[in-house]
């Protein structure tokens, strides 16, 4: 990423001290987290947020707020630090402004929800640190199959929209830096990546097994073992026991005519994305 883009973000990124990472339920996330404790081995996941249900923590101790780092969320409470890929305004104001996010930056809301940063969280992040892709072809594939980055290449020219392409080529060459990642696409076809895609259907999940508020956390990919020699990097999950700390119900509606500020309105909201021109996902604090 070049160092102009990386002026623009909020800079504790920077900051290698003890920090406590939020997981949420994708392989976006994990990878995500895995990536960040790699390059600070002072940052240790702690936290699960699941957008259904709520906030929850491993083992005693629950950390201070200041050290709470997002991964992967749109998170809008108390302007907590996060690595995010959402849009979270549908007119550019009421942004978390520790929100790590190049949409944010790049004042994408509803009124160019197409231009929107088209990669994943993982992407942002191996740009961001300078760390190194995945070796091999097959490694890079899988890389750009999370969270379907591949598709918004495929897309423009399957819908004959050459614009939509400059967009996703802005993003992976100009500000990720990763023309190798492009040059890969134009020499494959779009099912060639499709056979990745099922990296994207496997959730991390916690369940109480016991009915007695401790949980355990569950994740079902998909040839797992493959998927790490391919990127090079372990995705384990913890294996200790959660606790729900932060309750939350997920909800979603079209805007029509509303804005971020009318919804967030007499409410407590956790997290706050756009996912389409008009609509939106959010959480809020029960």
């Amino acid at each position: 990423m070049h160092q102009q883009t990386k002026d623009k973000l909020p800079q504790w990124y920077l900051d290698k001290s003890p920090k406590n990472l939020i997981l949420s339920n994708d392989i976006d996330s994990l990878l995500s987290v895995k990536l960040l404790e790699r390059v600070n081995p002072e940052w240790k996941l702690k936290y699960f947020y699941d957008f259904d249900s709520g906030l929850y923590y491993i083992g005693d101790s629950k950390g201070k707020k200041s050290e709470t780092v997002g991964v992967d969320i749109a998170l809008d409470i108390y302007d907590l630090m996060t690595f995010d890929n959402h849009v979270t305004s549908d007119d550019g104001n009421n942004i978390n402004p520790n929100s790590i996010n190049l949409n944010n930056i790049c004042s994408i809301n509803s009124s160019n929800y197409s231009r929107k940063y088209c990669g994943s969280t993982a992407l942002l992040i191996y740009s961001l640190y300078d760390i190194p892709l995945p070796k091999t072809d097959i490694g890079k594939a899988l890389l750009m199959a999370i969270d379907s980055t591949y598709i918004s290449y495929y897309n423009p020219i399957e819908k004959n929209h050459p614009e939509w392409l400059e967009i996703h080529k802005h993003w992976i060459c100009d500000i990720l830096g990763f023309p190798e990642l492009y040059e890969l696409e134009k020499k494959h076809t779009k099912a060639d990546f499709d056979r990745f895609s099922y990296v994207n259907k496997a959730e991390i999940q916690v369940i109480d097994d016991m009915n007695d508020g401790n949980y355990t956390m569950y994740y079902d990919l998909r040839y797992k073992d493959d998927v790490e020699e391919c990127l090079g990097i372990p995705l384990d999950i913890p294996y200790e026991q959660f606790r729900l700390i932060r309750s939350v119900k997920a909800k979603q509606q079209f805007l029509d005519g509303k804005h971020k500020s009318d919804i967030a309105e007499g409410k407590r909201l956790m997290s706050f994305a756009m996912t389409g021109k008009n609509h939106c996902n959010y959480s809020v604090i029960v």
